[in-house]
């Protein structure tokens, strides 16, 4: 993992993150380090932690100015599990 990158994607993979990652940028909660959902109405806004996991993987893998603020700020947690989930999946099993 810790040689992977966008660029390092399958080309199909690259460009479904290129295109997710700003659209989630949009939802991000700086106060609680979350993401809201995306798929919440706005009359019962709630936030995503199942959303936030695949998110900071993403940003991970983007690397981007202000990722790494983000990814190690309030959104602690979600970075841990990432990398816990990294960890138990066989080499064989990590993309």
């Amino acid at each position: 993992m810790a040689n992977k990158t966008l660029s390092t994607l399958p080309q199909h993979t690259r460009r479904w993150t290129e295109k997710t990652l700003p659209w989630l940028d949009t939802f991000w909660d700086d106060d609680l380090g979350l993401i809201w959902s995306p798929s919440a109405g706005p009359d019962q806004p709630h936030h995503d932690v199942r959303g936030t996991i695949w998110y900071t993987l993403g940003l991970l893998l983007r690397g981007a100015a202000g990722d790494w603020t983000r990814r190690n700020g309030q959104n602690r947690l979600a970075f841990q599990v990432v990398y816990l989930i990294i960890s138990l999946c066989p080499p064989s099993a990590r993309f």
